[in-house]
């Protein structure tokens, strides 16, 4: 019989269906590798966007914008062009989340709503980012000053806290929290905003911001003094 044993009216079934069946297991074999890298790099691609982003507001996070600011600083130092950089801090967040009937739940929601104040309020160019617990941070690259009538950096800062402060309070309004609620807990945002300086470093940069913002709250609590509101260790106490 030979070659020919295994044939059975002229059709090969012995080698053939053989090499039917390895060349099937090395097809499989194949697939599920292909599968199993696929899986594997979309698990790599999951963990490093956790790493750069904020769970509870979808922003990119502190180490996203440590790299970014590093980056934007040294790419406006060697073009000539401007860059700002404003510095953001949701007020009266411990208020929140200490008071009765709004707690800490109520606390996440301003957070949701700071976040969606700052990205429907900037240029499709510009980066926001959440770097602490109740505070943001936006990068405007190419930001001109000058583009209006008698605009200076000081006007600008202005505008944008004009800006940011209107836009959260109608956020929060509209089913975050009730009017009464938000007049008990005086919840907003006060933004530091500057423009880097030739020869600034990034470190210099964004200290300079963080005063101008540690100053504008200051002014702020002073304002709600002069309105009958008492501050203990900066607590509002009504």
């Amino acid at each position: 019989m030979g070659r020919f044993e295994s044939e059975i009216d002229g059709i090969p079934t012995g080698p053939s269906r053989d090499n039917r069946r390895v060349r099937g297991q090395k097809i499989s074999s194949g697939l599920a590798e292909i599968r199993d890298r696929q899986r594997q790099d979309e698990e790599r691609e999951k963990l490093r966007y956790l790493s750069y982003h904020d769970r509870l507001t979808g922003l990119p996070n502190d180490r996203a914008f440590s790299e970014a600011f590093e980056h934007a600083v040294q790419t406006a130092s060697s073009t000539n062009e401007e860059l700002g950089l404003a510095i953001t801090d949701l007020d009266g967040l411990k208020r929140v989340n200490d008071e009765e009937g709004i707690g800490h739940d109520g606390g996440h929601e301003l957070l949701k709503a700071a976040a969606r104040t700052l990205q429907n309020s900037t240029r499709p160019q510009d980066e926001v980012f959440r770097i602490g617990g109740d505070e943001y941070a936006v990068l405007f690259p190419g930001f001109i000053t000058g583009t209006e009538p008698d605009q200076t950096e000081e006007t600008a800062e202005l505008g944008i806290n004009e800006r940011y402060k209107g836009a959260f309070s109608n956020e929060i309004t509209t089913g975050v929290l009730t009017e009464a609620q938000q007049e008990k807990v005086q919840a907003g945002l006060t933004t530091g905003f500057s423009i880097l300086r030739k020869g600034e470093s990034a470190r210099e940069f964004f200290r300079r911001v963080d005063g101008k913002l540690q100053k504008n709250k200051k002014e702020g609590r002073d304002r709600l003094a002069k309105m009958g509101f008492v501050f203990r260790d900066e607590r509002l106490i009504t």
